[in-house]
């Protein structure tokens, strides 16, 4: 007689379990594998896509950046402001082209503010709508005393303007040039 033969068909029933079991088991885990590489995957692809914009942004706010210092630097070498003369009416369209120029084509800037060595605003523009602070004193801004100290180009950190709005400014040196 043959020992497997009354123990085939639990034998089967068995093996045919252990098969699917095995079976579902392999493909839960394949599955739960490749999701998990396409989520790493689409999760890399994001990080490299944030990567190239804020490149590219902080490409473009560079070169904006360096728009307006090589403005303000012709502004402030300009004859007029070079002579001292930072309230008459040629300094003021001087000021004005210079705005212009920079609030034109992206509205890189809002304002443009020329001030004396005291800290008074001396010529405030600003976009149309908006409040301008020209005859107010600035002198108690941190950028404004970094700027004359360092007498140097300098960049605030952000602040609430006199007008409630969130700004960063630039501060530009206005030197002699052949004095300092």
């Amino acid at each position: 007689m043959n020992p497997l033969v009354g123990k085939a068909k639990p034998l089967a029933i068995i093996s045919i379990v252990l098969i699917i079991a095995i079976s579902y088991g392999l493909f839960f885990y394949l599955e739960n594998t490749t999701e998990q590489n396409i989520r790493n995957s689409i999760i890399q692809q994001q990080l490299q896509n944030q990567l190239r914009d804020i490149q590219a942004l902080s490409r473009h706010i560079g070169t904006d950046l360096t728009l307006v210092v090589d403005n303000l630097h012709g502004l402030a070498n300009s004859k007029y402001v070079q002579q001292g003369d930072l309230s008459s009416n040629n300094t003021r369209k001087l000021a004005e082209d210079t705005y212009t120029r920079l609030n034109g084509r992206d509205n890189i800037i809002d304002r443009l503010v020329i001030a004396d060595k005291t800290g008074f605003e001396t010529i405030g523009l600003a976009a149309k709508g908006q409040q301008s602070f020209a005859g107010t004193n600035i002198s108690s801004r941190p950028w404004v005393q970094e700027t004359l100290k360092s007498q140097a180009p300098t960049f605030s950190n952000g602040f609430v303007g006199l007008d409630g709005n969130y700004r960063i400014a630039i501060g530009y040196p206005i030197a002699n040039s052949e004095n300092g």
